[in-house]
């Protein structure tokens, strides 16, 4: 049991006391692990290619940097050597004889049309100081907001990628997750058919608007791990304290895991949460919700209801248990 809720660790951690926040699935772990893994691609089909040609990796680009870099900073490192076999040629008894005209520059004539390119190159030179900056930013992909559990205004709400707030009440008897549809058995990206992600899907009471996302931690620690959050959500808004509670923290926990959850998940941080503009949000929902009638409300939660039913229905004909005891 205690196994079961550390897994939770992964997916599930605390924002207050009254609040619990699912890590997004697809938004976080699976865009930056791809993205990692095709970086450490990169530098093994580099690597090999440029070893296969007898030079170190990347030689050839970090060559192209330092000249690009000493034209911006250090340009006399190479104009000096063009002087010098300039000087030589210009000198030539030979030279002189066939061009007696010619004009020998000094060092300051030379150089200028070599600085006057050089202004037109610098942009190129300063952007090597900001593209190492855009694939860290990249290989450290901020973490998605995910879906955050309030058991104080019993509602459950997400941020869309547009900045819309799908808000899903949690009627006082019964069920708490009937205002929403769930799904064990949600997008997972190279799963093989073993794996999945939680997929949540809103229903806005006002608009009628429909939207989803995939939640839990990526890669899942286990196939049963979907199943123990929907487990933790029903318990967080049923009971005052939890058991799953005394195992998670205001962070996700990552190290100590599946070394699949290290890669995807290590050296990130969270985008900033705009909490007065979410419970803003959540309060107009309520304030809406509030002015319904009890039939009104009961409507609600059962055509919500028959639409799991049907979504536990239609996974049961492909061989799945949709349903959560």
């Amino acid at each position: 049991m205690t196994k079961k809720y550390r897994t939770l660790r992964f997916s599930i951690r605390k924002c207050s006391d009254d609040e619990i926040e699912i890590r997004h699935s697809m938004y976080d772990g699976y865009i930056r692990g791809f993205i990692r893994a095709l970086f450490i691609g990169i530098l093994i089909v580099g690597s090999f290619m440029d070893l296969k040609h007898g030079v170190l990796p990347f030689q050839y680009m970090a060559e192209d940097i330092q000249r690009d870099l000493d034209a911006l900073f250090e340009p006399d490192k190479y104009i000096r050597p063009n002087y010098q076999r300039y000087l030589k040629l210009y000198q030539d008894p030979e030279f002189i004889k066939e061009y007696p005209n010619e004009k020998l520059e000094s060092y300051e004539e030379y150089r200028k049309p070599y600085i006057e390119r050089a202004k037109g190159q610098r942009m190129w030179a300063y952007f090597h100081f900001i593209w190492p900056l855009f694939l860290l930013f990249l290989l450290c992909l901020p973490r998605a907001r995910g879906l955050r559990i309030n058991r104080k205004k019993r509602v459950i709400y997400r941020k869309a990628l547009d900045n819309y707030y799908s808000v899903a009440f949690v009627p006082k008897n019964g069920d708490p997750l009937m205002g929403l549809n769930y799904s064990l058995f949600g997008e997972y990206a190279f799963g093989s058919g073993h794996f999945f992600s939680l997929g949540i899907r809103f229903k806005d009471f006002e608009t009628q608007r429909v939207s989803g996302a995939s939640f839990g931690v990526y890669p899942t620690p286990n196939a049963e791990h979907n199943a123990e959050i929907i487990r933790a959500i029903r318990a967080y808004l049923t009971e005052d304290e939890p058991a799953f509670l005394n195992h998670i923290g205001s962070r996700y926990k990552v190290w100590g895991g599946d070394l699949g959850i290290i890669f995807c998940n290590a050296f990130t941080w969270g985008i900033p949460f705009r909490r007065k503009k979410a419970e803003q949000a959540v309060d107009n929902a309520l304030k809406k919700w509030k002015r319904q009638t009890i039939d009104k409300k009961t409507m609600w939660f059962n055509e919500i209801h028959q639409n799991q039913e049907h979504i536990n229905q239609v996974i049961e004909l492909q061989g799945k248990n949709n349903v959560v005891e």
